[in-house]
C-alpha cells in the first residue's frame, strides 16, 4: 500500500514516485488464535463440570428411587407371603371339615341302606312262611327254611359288600388327605410346642433338660446349651435347682446362644452330646413321616400298574376268542 508524504511533489498533474513509500498490512501474532482457544476451553470448563455434577445427582436420585421401589416390593412380599401362609392353614382347615363330613356322609347312606335290606328281608320271610303254610306244612317248613338261609345269605353278601364298600371309601378317602391331615398337625404342634417353650417359667424347658439328663446320670460334669431367653436366663442363675434338676450332678454349666434355634436342649459330658431340642425332635418326627408317605406313594403306583397289567391280560383272552 502507498501513500504520499508531506512533502510530496506534483509534475505536471502527475505524482513523484519516489517521493512513496509502503505502508506494512496489520500481521496478527500466531500466537492469538491459540490464546482465543485456551480462553475459550477454560470458559467451558465450568460449564462441564456442572453437568457432570448435575448428571452425578440424578443418578444418586436415581439409584435412591431403586432402593426404595426394592424396600416396597420386599414388604409386599413379606404381606404377601404371610397371606399365603394363612390361606393354606385355613384351606388344611376346611380339608379336614370336609373329609369328616363326607365319610359322616357315606356311612350315614350305608347304614340307611343296610336297615332298607333288612327291612326288606323280614318283609320276604314273612311271605315265605306263608306260602309254606298254605303249600304243605313239612314241604313249606322245608322250603321256608331253605328260602330263608338263601334270602339271609344274601341279605349277609349285601350288607358285607355294603361294609367292604364303605371301608374302601373311608381308606380312599383318608388316603386322599392324609398327607394334608399330616401337615396341618405338624403345624400345629410346632406352634403349640414352640408357644409352650415361651413360656416365662420355662416349664417345658425345665422338662427337656430333666428328660435328657437321666442319660448323664453317671458322669461328673455335664454342660447344657440352651438358647438365651428370658426363662433360660433365670434358670441359669439357679445352680442348686440345677443340680438337682439333672439328678443330683456334681457339675453342671450352663451356656446361653442367643443366636440358638427357639428350644435349643443340647446336653455334653465331653463324651457324648444329646440333643434333645423342640426343633429337633420335630424335624425326625416330620422325616419319619415325610419318609412314610413316600414309600405309601410307591405301593399305591405298583397296586395301580398292578391292576392295569392284570386288566390287560384278561382283555387280550377275549379278544382272541372274538377272532376266532
Amino acid at each position: 500500500m502507498s501513500v504520499y508524504k508531506y512533502n510530496s511533489i506534483r509534475y505536471n498533474g502527475g505524482i513523484d514516485i519516489s517521493n512513496a513509500v509502503n505502508i506494512p498490512a496489520a500481521v496478527v501474532p500466531e500466537s492469538a488464535p491459540k490464546a482465543a482457544s485456551e480462553q475459550k476451553k477454560s470458559s467451558d470448563e465450568p460449564a462441564e463440570q456442572e453437568n457432570l455434577a448435575e448428571k452425578a445427582r440424578e443418578e444418586i436420585f436415581r439409584r435412591e428411587a431403586a432402593v426404595k421401589t426394592a424396600e416396597n416390593e420386599l414388604e409386599k412380599r413379606k404381606s404377601e407371603l404371610a397371606a399365603l401362609r394363612e390361606q393354606y392353614i385355613e384351606q388344611g382347615k376346611q380339608v379336614i371339615i370336609e373329609a369328616k363330613r363326607r365319610a359322616e356322609g357315606i356311612i350315614a347312606n350305608a347304614n340307611a341302606e343296610a336297615d332298607g335290606i333288612v327291612a326288606d328281608a323280614e318283609k320276604k320271610r314273612g311271605d315265605v312262611f306263608i306260602k309254606a303254610r298254605t303249600e304243605g306244612f313239612e314241604q313249606g317248613k322245608k322250603d321256608g327254611a331253605a328260602l330263608v338261609l338263601t334270602e339271609s345269605r344274601n341279605i349277609l353278601d349285601e350288607a358285607r359288600a355294603y361294609s367292604d364298600k364303605i371301608n374302601a371309601g373311608k381308606a380312599e378317602l383318608f388316603a386322599r388327605y392324609e398327607k394334608e391331615i399330616y401337615d396341618t398337625v405338624m403345624s400345629i404342634a410346632n406352634k403349640v410346642t414352640m408357644n409352650s417353650m415361651s413360656v416365662k417359667d420355662g416349664t417345658a424347658a425345665k422338662k427337656l433338660i430333666k428328660a435328657a439328663a437321666k442319660d448323664f446320670r453317671n458322669s461328673q460334669l455335664i454342660r447344657i446349651t440352651l438358647d438365651e431367653n428370658e426363662a433360660s436366663v433365670e434358670l441359669s442363675g439357679d445352680y442348686e435347682y440345677l443340680k438337682e434338676l439333672c439328678g443330683g450332678l456334681a457339675h453342671v454349666e450352663v451356656e446361653l446362644l442367643a443366636d440358638a434355634e427357639p428350644g435349643t436342649v443340647i446336653v455334653d459330658n465331653g463324651e457324648e452330646i444329646t440333643d434333645a431340642g423342640v426343633s429337633t425332635q420335630l424335624r425326625m418326627i416330620k422325616e419319619l413321616g415325610d419318609g412314610k408317605f413316600r414309600g405309601a406313594a410307591t405301593k399305591k403306583r405298583s397296586a395301580r400298574r398292578k391292576k392295569s397289567d392284570e386288566e390287560q391280560s384278561e382283555q387280550l383272552p377275549e379278544a382272541d376268542g372274538a377272532e376266532e
